[in-house]
């Protein structure tokens, strides 16, 4: 049974389903009522509402479709081929603060903060419960919770940081409460993630967070606070582990989920299906809402800046990312429909929250930005995705290597991550928003403001202390 079948009933019970913005928080049930003592009562309620903790993520206005999908949509991945107005914004970064997809993915995040926090508050008092499971359940929760904030900073930039659960009985007034910054956010997503990996095991459900999981969550975090020594060091704790490891093909990794390289992933079936496919292909198989840019179908030649696919029959990512046409039970399907996602009927690929593949280019990243001796570590690196994949190593170039190294790992970080989510997130950290997409996307060469999405309009209106971004 998934994490999500587990989650439903009681743990989500005035949690999950009601939660969308600050004032639908109210909603949620009251702390000490008859409802709260059930849910913590006894261990096998407990263990049920920190399933809850997980179920957010399943959601499509979450990792289920929208999250992951928007930062490639957002960048120069993919683009809007349906009818949807609020997926055009987005495509062309003029979104507006009515926009019902983000307002949704905003709602569906902090409803998942507010479950986490439920979590952290009352487990403990939980009769019959051993002190080792309501540490990892607080661990576990406490780790959610610094991922969902740090999903938030990455698309709104500072956020309200509600670190208490909403009551029924509070006034709306409490839950005013302003933006923190960028840097206080990202603090609170390290004081989390430091805490949970104190009391996470070292393995676990691998739709559950471990300390090897959270490892890597802290390794990504150190990346876009351009912490690179601390970036290295936690990558190579994970690389030292021989209980993970590249699967030398890469299809396979998108192919019946959990692999050996896998370090964490949202477990998705028939009955609790994600929308990926669904919206990628086109009809008659799905909505065919998004599709892949051209210069993505045209990776196997050089393009403008120069994120080519050296070979499209040599690299073996192309054909387990993209099809420019092909059969499926009889139709051809036409145009440029992303695969690494193919089962639109059933909906049943996992998403793949972090692996081992990022962990690599992380690590040759963040070696790469420390320079010096550590550039030859960060060339093996970045060679071993490209073996992987097929394609001969490289070698340092002879004058500016430092700079044409990290520009090559952008490069395979598009390619190996293609579609997972990670795209826009990279341009923006590197401050490669312009250069790549100014051109490509008016509002953003336009406006630098619309790097960061506008706080949505409901909740401005439910929170006077909420300022609205710049340029909105």
């Amino acid at each position: 049974m998934n994490i999500r079948q587990k989650a439903i009933g009681l743990a989500l019970l005035g949690l999950l389903v009601g939660g969308t913005s600050c004032k639908d928080f109210l909603d949620v049930t009251p702390a000490n009522s008859v409802e709260d003592r059930r849910m913590f009562g006894n261990p096998e309620n407990a263990e049920a509402s920190v399933y809850g903790c997980y179920g957010a993520l399943s959601s499509a206005n979450y990792l289920g479709l929208r999250y992951p999908l928007f930062a490639d949509l957002a960048a120069d991945n993919l683009t809007q081929t349906g009818t949807f107005a609020s997926f055009n914004e987005i495509d062309l970064a003029s979104i507006q603060p009515s926009n019902t997809e983000t307002t949704g993915m905003w709602g569906t995040i902090y409803a998942g903060i507010n479950t986490c926090n439920n979590v952290i508050e009352r487990v403990e008092a939980t009769p019959g419960l051993s002190d080792a499971l309501k540490k990892q359940y607080v661990a576990e929760a406490k780790a959610l919770r610094g991922f969902h904030y740090f999903n938030l900073v990455r698309y709104w930039g500072g956020v309200p940081l509600v670190l208490k659960s909403t009551k029924v009985d509070e006034p709306i007034s409490s839950l005013s409460i302003p933006r923190s910054t960028v840097e206080e956010v990202y603090n609170q997503v390290q004081a989390d993630f430091d805490a949970a990996e104190l009391d996470l095991p070292l393995t676990s459900d691998p739709s559950r967070l471990n300390k090897w999981s959270v490892r890597g969550l802290k390794a990504r975090l150190a990346l876009y606070r351009k912490q690179w020594a601390t970036a290295a060091d936690l990558c190579d704790q994970i690389l030292a582990n021989p209980s993970y490891g590249l699967v030398p093909n890469y299809r396979d990794l998108f192919e019946g989920g959990f692999t050996k390289e896998s370090l964490w992933e949202v477990d998705f079936t028939q009955t609790n299906s994600s929308q990926f496919a669904f919206f990628m292909f086109p009809s008659p198989f799905g909505r065919g809402e998004v599709a892949a840019t051209g210069a993505t179908a045209n990776l196997a030649t050089a393009s403008t800046n120069g994120t080519s696919y050296e070979n499209r029959t040599t690299d073996k990512r192309y054909a387990a990312t993209l099809s420019v046409g092909f059969q499926l039970n009889g139709t051809t399907v036409k145009g440029n429909t992303v695969v690494k996602y193919d089962d639109p009927g059933n909906g049943d690929d996992n998403y793949i929250v972090i692996r081992l593949g990022e962990i690599i280019l992380t690590a040759a990243e963040a070696k790469a930005e420390l320079g010096g001796a550590r550039l030859n570590e960060a060339l093996a690196h970045m060679n071993d995705i490209r073996v992987r994949a097929g394609l001969a190593p490289r070698t340092l170039a002879t004058t500016n290597a430092q700079a044409t190294l990290l520009s090559q790992i952008e490069r395979e970080r598009r390619l190996e991550l293609a579609l997972e989510g990670h795209r826009w997130f990279d341009l923006k950290r590197r401050d490669r928003v312009q250069a790549v997409l100014g051109t490509l996307v008016p509002n953003l060469a336009q406006n630098r403001d619309r790097e960061l999405w506008p706080i949505p309009a409901r909740e401005l209106t439910n929170n006077s202390k909420l300022v609205q971004n710049n340029g909105y």
